[in-house]
């Protein structure tokens, strides 16, 4: 039976650990900071999943793992080396549930093998309640590269309720769900208003000048990326029956927001590629200069 360690049991961890403990086919232990005996996932349609779930809280005394599962903000990946240094072993390969187009970048100085490394993306609207609490507010699914690596990946969640799907593009997929990003975490964070806000005209006016920034960059990386993509990326917000984003929630719960990764990649980018992010730049310095809030 493959053996499979989260770490990060919070919104992402529990809403990818759920389905893997629900099936049954993988031994799965979460890592992190509470311990939590039971996973709970509560989907938009069909029943909810509970069932017992093992987690540790410190990584001494830990074993190398099949597969880890990195489920942490990029700006909580330096936390996460002891955790790591436990638990990849030779053959361990380690998948990378994460915002931001730096997934290898942030993981290999820790592990040592970029080619273990399987950048993931993640679409899972998800909200933690509590430990080993998570309510979904819509259809999950992950993508990754169609190579060997990602298809064994896929296989790990065969028949649970939770798709995984493989592109051939995952540099196209990868930018696409960056210019999301860039757009709604960086508004809602902001304004401390949910996603509904890109309804105003003025707002999704700004969303639209956050993603043509980060479209320029995308394409001097590389990524093929259509010219209808702010319009669709705008309208499925502002159609959407509200709610937040992961760095909305933040927000609100006084954390730490991800926007280094969100926008501030962009500005760093764009300087190595000549390309001017005034708009994103603006976003950034406000994002890290904001007021810190009490932790909820």
């Amino acid at each position: 039976m493959p053996t499979v360690a989260i770490i990060g049991p919070g919104a992402i961890g529990c809403a990818v650990g759920g389905p893997l403990v629900e099936t049954g086919r993988e031994q799965v232990l979460f890592c992190g900071n509470t311990a939590f005996d039971r996973i709970h996932v509560t989907y938009p349609t069909g029943p909810a999943f509970e069932g017992p779930a093992k987690s540790v809280t410190t990584p001494q005394d830990l074993a190398p793992v099949d597969w880890v599962l990195l489920c942490v903000k990029a700006h909580q990946v330096p936390g996460t080396a002891p955790w790591l240094r436990a638990l990849v072993g030779p053959a361990t390969r380690v998948a990378v549930l994460q915002n931001g187009v730096e997934h290898r970048e942030v993981v290999t100085p820790i592990i040592g093998d970029g080619s273990r490394i399987l950048p993931v993306v993640v679409q899972i609207p998800a909200e933690r309640t509590a430990p080993g609490v998570v309510k979904l507010t819509g259809d999950p699914h992950l993508v990754v590269s169609r190579e060997p690596l990602g298809t064994a990946f896929q296989y790990l969640f065969n028949k649970s309720r939770l798709p995984v799907k493989t592109t051939p593009d995952f540099l196209k997929a990868m930018w696409e769900k960056m210019c999301l990003n860039s757009a709604n975490g960086s508004i809602t964070a902001l304004t401390e208003r949910d996603q509904s806000v890109l309804r105003q005209a003025d707002a999704a006016e700004l969303a639209r000048q956050i993603i043509l920034e980060a479209m320029s960059i995308a394409r001097a990386e590389g990524a093929t990326l259509d010219d209808s993509l702010p319009t669709r990326i705008i309208a499925n917000l502002a159609n959407a029956p509200g709610g937040g984003n992961s760095m909305y929630f933040d927000r609100r719960a006084g954390r730490d927001l991800e926007y280094e990764a969100r926008n501030g990649v962009l500005v760093r980018l764009g300087k190595k590629h000549g390309i001017p992010t005034p708009v994103n730049a603006t976003l950034y310095a406000l994002l890290k200069n904001l007021k810190p809030r009490p932790s909820a």
